[in-house]
């Protein structure tokens, strides 16, 4: 299938996500608002800090919002920026490791404003990648993993709270949440796991709220 390069109705060879001052947001979500989640680079430059933005299309001019580092002097730049129908941003920055590699912060940027970094938010997590983000019943969620005094475990965060999945999820069989990706509208949580006692296998899975 084919798909034609369209705005506001016409065809364009390609829609570069510029903006009236020549800023390019290189973009990685978008949400059902037309709301696009992704970095712009400083003075547009590739080899500067990337700065988190949201985009959006205005009589068909690109505008470009930025938010705040929280911790510019930790974080060098961001990745897999994410975005929910309410507006709220999620990604995670990247804490350069010597001698090299990086460690995770996963940052949420509440729509109400300011920037959450749970590596400092929550002190006994050492690293934490984000996955997915979604506002359920008015309460914002998110969820991936991190690594921590417990070892490294998925979590999930919401109404200010860091919660090892682990210890909130049961099954029929004894089985180890090992990652998760993903959190819909409706607080559906899609990851793997392995399961099992004598013949241990992994399985894909969802994680569906109970009503207790």
């Amino acid at each position: 299938t084919l798909w034609d390069m369209t705005s506001y109705g016409k065809v364009l060879a390609a829609t570069p996500l510029v903006d009236g001052s020549g800023t390019q947001l290189f973009a990685f979500d978008i949400n059902d608002n037309g709301v696009i989640s992704g970095f712009v680079h400083e003075d547009n430059n590739p080899s500067m800090e990337q700065t988190p933005a949201m985009g959006w299309f205005v009589d068909g001019q690109l505008q470009i919002a930025t938010r705040e580092n929280p911790n510019p002097d930790v974080i060098t730049r961001f990745r897999d920026m994410q975005i929910d129908n309410d507006g709220n941003l999620l990604g995670y920055g990247i804490e350069p490791a010597e001698p090299w590699g990086f460690y995770a912060r996963a940052v949420i940027w509440p729509a109400s404003g300011g920037a959450i970094d749970l590596v400092e938010e929550f002190r006994a997590i050492s690293t934490a990648r984000a996955n997915g983000i979604a506002t359920v019943d008015g309460v914002l969620q998110v969820v991936g993993y991190a690594h921590g005094r417990q070892g490294t475990f998925p979590y999930l965060y919401t109404g200010g709270t860091l919660s090892n999945l682990n210890g909130l999820a049961e099954g029929d069989e004894p089985w180890e949440l090992t990652g998760v990706n993903d959190v819909n509208h409706e607080g559906i949580i899609c990851g793997l796991g392995v399961v099992g006692k004598r013949e241990i296998y992994a399985a894909n899975c969802l994680l569906v709220p109970t009503s207790e």
